[in-house]
């Protein structure tokens, strides 16, 4: 916990200000939500073909209060109440999934991506050419930590421009792209939410799985999830918040935890705990999720999973430089006390191999577009055929009879209406 350095007045005022102008601006409109709802019942009814017992849950920054005018929208594919292997029995899922869409008319183009939870990328054609699909498969604890950061991010009504304005300013100055050894966009939020939670002399925000451990932490089950449960501070009683910061003083609180404050080499970020903890006890937490090698350069702890949701930032060279982009932001809007000059801010420059310097945020190189084209199922022609009725993912989810699959109970086929 730290001594809170406030914005003078009237710099206070005027930045606020400009933080809230840019989140108007900037946020998802309920028009946008509404034509990512309806593409998304369109897809069900595309897919419910092949997966008759499929559920289809919005998951992400589209629902979970944090997202913008250009977030893709994730969808996650529930086809059993079973965890399936990722990196094999996901990949069948989603190959299935593929060629049921791919003569569609809505569909443009589609690309598999194989990735620790590998998508099937999807483009369209109008009126939805605007909506970029990244589909999971089973991966259930996406529907939770959805659900889990739409209560947060409903807290507090600060919350939302402040992850709004510093997921925007990392894209810009390009620490937010995991391909590139850089955060997820749900790394930046839990690093803001932890900010709020243990950073500041009086918090923003609780430990939401602390107060609500029966309703939240009921492993990855997605069923379990209880979108009608109100866990705002106007019912939690105990929770002596403070409404005292301005957006100003939230925003350059959270670049200066980060440039100055928060001890990378030995502490770790735990929303589920609403506190820091020594990265050796979130590296001792077992998990299917979790091995040793991911613990890195820095901790974050995925509230549910316990594994690193950082842990695409493996690379010390370029953590150096993501700690300077920190610095180098704080300094700026501290001395400039103007959102305009810190979006301004020059992008990263990061050593790449052979002591290359590119920069971080610039566009993917030749080799790197034909990399990526060796992942990706983007074609109509030799693919291989769906999986037979007797492939084992089939006896694994439905005992080898696709006539289970009728029987079996039926996932909800709709999306939870959180807050937007």
């Amino acid at each position: 916990m730290e001594s809170q350095e406030s914005v003078q007045p009237k710099s206070a005022f005027q930045l606020s200000d400009q933080i809230w102008d840019f989140f108007e601006g900037w946020r998802q409109t309920p028009k946008m939500l509404h034509d990512k709802l309806t593409l998304r019942d369109l897809l069900y009814i595309e897919l419910n073909e092949v997966f008759p017992t499929c559920g289809l849950f919005v998951v992400g920054s589209s629902l979970n209060g944090f997202g913008n005018k250009k977030s893709d929208m994730d969808l996650c594919l529930m086809v059993a109440n079973i965890e399936l292997d990722q990196r094999t029995e996901a990949i069948v899922i989603l190959d299935m999934a593929m060629n049921c869409l791919r003569d569609k008319n809505l569909v443009r183009r589609q690309k598999l991506i194989y990735a620790k939870v590998p998508i099937l990328r999807i483009e369209f054609l109008p009126p939805y050419e605007n909506i970029v699909v990244d589909l999971n498969a089973n991966n259930a604890v996406a529907i939770k930590n959805t659900h889990l950061l739409n209560n947060y991010s409903s807290f507090d009504w600060r919350v939302r421009p402040v992850v709004i304005v510093v997921k925007e300013w990392a894209k810009r100055c390009g620490i937010n792209d995991s391909n590139r050894s850089s955060f997820t966009s749900y790394s930046l939020v839990l690093m803001v939410i932890h900010y709020l939670q243990c950073g500041l002399e009086k918090p923003v925000l609780p430990s939401l799985q602390q107060k609500y451990a029966k309703q939240l932490n009921d492993g990855d089950n997605a069923k379990s999830v209880d979108e009608t449960f109100d866990m705002g501070k106007n019912n939690y009683d105990d929770w002596n918040y403070d409404d005292e910061y301005t957006l100003a003083d939230l925003l350059l609180g959270f670049l200066r935890y980060y440039a100055e404050t928060f001890d990378y080499n030995n502490d770790a970020i735990s929303v589920r705990l609403g506190k820091k903890t020594s990265r050796a006890y979130v590296a001792k937490n077992r998990s299917p999720y979790n091995t040793l090698s991911q613990w890195r350069c820095i901790c974050i702890e995925e509230p549910f999973t316990m594994s690193n949701t950082a842990h695409s930032v493996y690379d010390e060279a370029v953590f150096d430089v993501i700690k300077k982009a920190f610095k180098r932001g704080y300094d700026l809007l501290k001395e400039a006390k103007d959102l305009d000059a810190l979006m301004k801010m020059e992008p990263i420059m990061v050593p790449m191999d052979k002591s290359r310097m590119v920069h971080y945020n610039a566009h993917v190189t030749v080799m790197e577009r034909g990399n990526s084209a060796a992942h990706s199922s983007t074609t109509s022609y030799g693919r291989p055929p769906p999986p037979r009725p007797t492939h084992p993912l089939f006896t694994k989810l439905f005992g080898g009879r696709p006539d289970r699959m009728l029987r079996r109970e039926m996932m909800p086929d709709h999306p939870f209406q959180f807050t937007t």
